[in-house]
């Protein structure tokens, strides 16, 4: 799936019609001077896997929305994009200079005491300093809770915050 400038996936317009589609697998878009069929968010949201991509300066703002978790409910569509396994890829020019551990609204920045979160972000930086990293990791306990420490017990694991543990690097 591609963002759109405006935060728009798909064919699914911030404020639309189709957006607001509930029970509908596939909606047909019909606009002057545009007929196009599109999946609906409802489909997208119950795939197994979903991909959203955004390339260059002008998404920046939009994907900036949708991580950042700071929107209304279908002003950006592509922070409803809730598959079993959604992944971002993103490139720089997009990314900018987002601060994602201070525009996260809950998650891990607001269950951990600030010293766990920066032990976690110094872990991650060098996870991903050049030459460093790792191939693949098992998140099926939640990489706090083998971090051994009581408060992160507290925290649930759920796919929001595993992504959470991931965007610290």
């Amino acid at each position: 799936l591609g963002l759109g400038d405006d935060g728009h996936i798909g064919s699914l317009q911030p404020e639309s019609q189709e957006i607001r589609a509930k029970g509908e697998a596939m909606l047909s878009i019909c606009q002057p001077g545009k007929n196009e069929i599109a999946a609906s968010m409802d489909l997208i949201c119950a795939a197994k896997r979903a991909i959203v991509m955004a390339s260059g300066s002008p998404k920046k703002d939009a994907l900036r929305q949708a991580l950042s978790k700071v929107h209304g409910p279908y002003d950006c569509p592509a922070a409803l994009v809730k598959a079993q396994s959604t992944s971002w890829f993103v490139d720089k020019a997009a990314f900018g200079d987002f601060d994602r551990t201070s525009t996260l609204h809950g998650g891990l920045p607001s269950m951990l005491p600030m010293e766990r979160l920066e032990e976690l972000k110094e872990t991650a930086r060098k996870l991903c300093a050049p030459g460093k990293g790792f191939l693949a990791a098992d998140e099926s306990a939640g990489p706090w809770l083998r971090a051994g420490h009581a408060e992160a017990a507290q925290i649930p694991d759920v796919i929001e915050n595993r992504a959470a543990y991931r965007s610290l690097c």
